[in-house]
């Protein structure tokens, strides 16, 4: 599902004086000296454009190859949308597509859901996330200090059959320099050489990509909805593009920004309320001290900023990866005798209801993405798709909720299942606050006609000529 909004919370964050001097100091000696070829035929200013931009036909030609799906514009109002050229059953997987950029929560990284740096996939084997989400840690005493005690994994019934492809402890890797880890070389390389050669913290726990963090952790707590490294993300991959005199990064984050801000030019989205001017400002000296570079310094304005906070607010596509999962949907699957599959389902179930008394909804590692297919599908309250991660990585697979025929748009739900329930009125409130548009879909014109009287507050009298995004 997509999380949405972004609910900084109401925390006033002071800054030091001395500490601010740092940053503008250290900002300016960042990125110095190098060539702007690339950054004077792509200027930056293009990223932060809060207009929407026109239909890169050649781009998304080259997107959806070998795809049965196609990029086109049907409706001026809704802008661009995700078509099927051929029919799809329901279950079927439309397609797939690995992220332009991902990252883990931080809070969920933090509380030992242990994922892969480059693809999120899920690190632990499932007998020992089983443990871990299970049972109620321990700790025993070292060097004078409390430390939680390691869990033995648990012996999964019927493991050896369910033929799994996880993360070994034989393949994972770590970074040279510091102490990100990855599920295997291939991995390693691939960050490498998008952008962690730009975010490498060489273990210093000073460097300002730590404070970054540790702020940012300090106003957005769980249930999270992005990271602040998916930022992070996207500008290193931009210079690390402009280093290698690329342009594709630019070409690729370009095809996100589409209306941001309301017809006066003014911000509008929840996240970029006033009221969290003063955290956003001080998130905003960190990322620009940790991550400034001269050959693209509209991003890091005010404007700029917060023009990347609502790209990955309005595109951002919740993650989550479990091994465990794996394990369960497989041995769910086998076709036991009578006897081992009442085992199985004892074993299942009192799993799960101990994973719901120790560890309630966050069972699986989490995070954030950025899909350039995913993007171009417009919202429906009842879609006709859903994105799925069955390969416990970030890899989306777009299976078919119901039949699609060819020449059917793919709506995907901006909406969780919950809030898919509610009423008409809700929902518009939901969808206008977090994406800025009032939803046209067929149930919604369906109540729209129906006398909405248990409605908490009525919006339907307001303008739905908005743009989708």
């Amino acid at each position: 599902m997509l999380w949405l909004g972004f609910p900084l919370h109401s925390l006033f964050i002071s800054t030091n004086p001395t500490t601010n001097a740092q940053m503008s100091s250290t900002a300016k000696a960042n990125g110095k000296g190098k060539s702007k070829s690339v950054a004077d035929s792509m200027p930056a200013a293009e990223l932060v454009s809060a207009r929407p931009l026109p239909l890169a036909d050649e781009y998304f030609a080259t997107l959806c190859a070998g795809k049965h799906v196609q990029v086109r514009v049907e409706d001026a109002r809704k802008g661009r949308g995700l078509f099927a050229t051929q029919a799809f059953k329901k279950g079927d997987i439309v397609f797939t597509e690995a992220p332009l950029v991902c990252a883990q929560f931080l809070w969920n990284e933090a509380y030992g859901y242990k994922a892969c740096h480059q693809c999120m996939r899920s690190l632990e084997s499932p007998g020992e996330m089983a443990a871990r989400l299970a049972t109620a840690p321990t700790t025993v005493v070292a060097a004078g200090s409390a430390v939680a005690k390691p869990r033995t994994p648990f012996e999964l019934p019927f493991m050896d059959q369910c033929n799994l492809t996880i993360a070994t402890q034989q393949d994972i890797v770590t970074c040279e320099t510091c102490s990100l880890v990855f599920c295997n070389a291939a991995c390693r390389d691939a960050a490498m050489e998008s952008h962690h050669r730009i975010l490498c913290t060489r273990n210093d726990a000073d460097h300002p990509l730590q404070l970054l963090q540790s702020a940012w952790k300090s106003i957005h707590y769980p249930p999270e909805t992005t990271s602040i490294m998916l930022l992070a993300r996207i500008i290193a991959m931009l210079r690390q593009g402009l280093d290698k005199n690329s342009k594709d990064a630019f070409t690729a984050f370009q095809q996100f920004y589409r209306c941001y801000a309301d017809a006066e030019g003014h911000f509008i989205h929840k996240f970029l309320d006033k009221k969290y001017d003063k955290q956003l400002a001080f998130i905003q000296e960190l990322f620009k001290t940790a991550l400034y570079d001269d050959r693209i310094p509209e991003l890091f304005t005010t404007h700029g900023f917060r023009s990347l906070l609502a790209l990955v607010g309005m595109n951002g596509q919740g993650v989550g990866t479990t091994a465990l999962d794996m394990y369960l949907v497989a041995v769910e699957r086998l076709n036991l005798s009578e006897s081992d599959a009442k085992t199985r389902d004892q074993f299942v179930e009192k799993l799960l209801d101990d994973i719901d008394e120790h560890s309630g909804e966050f069972d699986a590692c989490e995070g954030s993405a950025l899909y350039c297919l995913q993007s171009c599908c417009n919202h429906n309250c009842q879609p006709n798709a859903v994105p799925t991660f069955t390969e416990n990585n970030a890899t989306l697979h777009m299976r078919a909720e119901r039949d699609i025929s060819a020449g059917d748009e793919i709506c995907i739900s901006y909406l969780t299942p919950e809030q898919r329930h509610m009423r008409r009125s809700r929902r518009m409130a939901t969808l206008r606050e977090n994406y800025l548009f009032m939803c046209a879909c067929a149930k919604c014109e369906v109540q729209k006609a129906e006398l909405d009287i248990s409605s908490e507050s009525s919006d339907d009298s307001e303008s739905e000529s908005a743009e989708c995004c």
